[in-house]
């Protein structure tokens, strides 16, 4: 029986306007780069396990998107998961004047839910760890004392993982930093 830890849940909330659409691209090519999404197999609809719009009066927009994506590095016994969350609050379309050039945006609160979750058993499927005689009487001291090291590393690796989504999202929303990021692929706040 796998067992899931939360390694952490950090939180983006922005109100100005930014391009949503370019948003939604950078956390998808991030994801894609970095092995949660299979960019050639993987389409939006299976990796999108909900997804609301709703117009209210004033053609003003709530979204609720829910993202669910993982990644099985070397060793079979871990799987990183990472949920992305997209709620916009009173979006609404405009125009933005930047060097005398128009650009399309939107507007409103937007806030972007990040969970980092290391599944550990991940390919115990048969609950073997859990139903065996021997394995069942180890299994605590083998997660507590053998494997704690092994553990522990793959906790770190997704911990800086998910900060670094936190802070490219960051970067291209032009918020405050406590560190610094890579190069972006789309500009700030997606005006050119």
């Amino acid at each position: 029986m796998s067992q899931e830890d939360v390694i952490a849940s950090p939180i983006v909330v922005f109100q100005d306007p930014f391009n949503f659409k370019n948003l939604y691209k950078l956390i998808k090519f991030w994801l894609e780069d970095n092995g949660y999404i299979n960019g050639n197999g993987t389409s939006e609809k299976e990796i999108e396990i909900f997804y609301s719009e709703q117009v209210r009066l004033g053609d003003v927009k709530e979204y609720h998107i829910w993202w669910r994506t993982n990644r099985q590095p070397k060793n079979q016994y871990f799987k990183y998961k990472i949920d992305v969350n997209f709620l916009g609050l009173g979006m609404k379309n405009t125009e933005v004047v930047k060097n005398d050039k128009k650009h399309k945006m939107q507007i409103g609160e937007i806030t972007v839910m990040l969970k980092a979750t290391l599944v550990t058993e991940a390919n115990d499927k048969s609950d073997k760890w859990k139903n065996h005689w021997f394995y069942s009487g180890i299994r605590n001291w083998f997660r507590e004392k053998w494997y704690r090291a092994k553990i522990e590393q793959h906790e770190n690796i997704l911990y800086e993982e998910i900060y670094k989504l936190q802070t490219a999202i960051k970067e291209y929303l032009e918020l405050y930093q406590y560190t610094t990021a890579p190069d972006l692929f789309f500009n700030k706040k997606g005006i050119e």
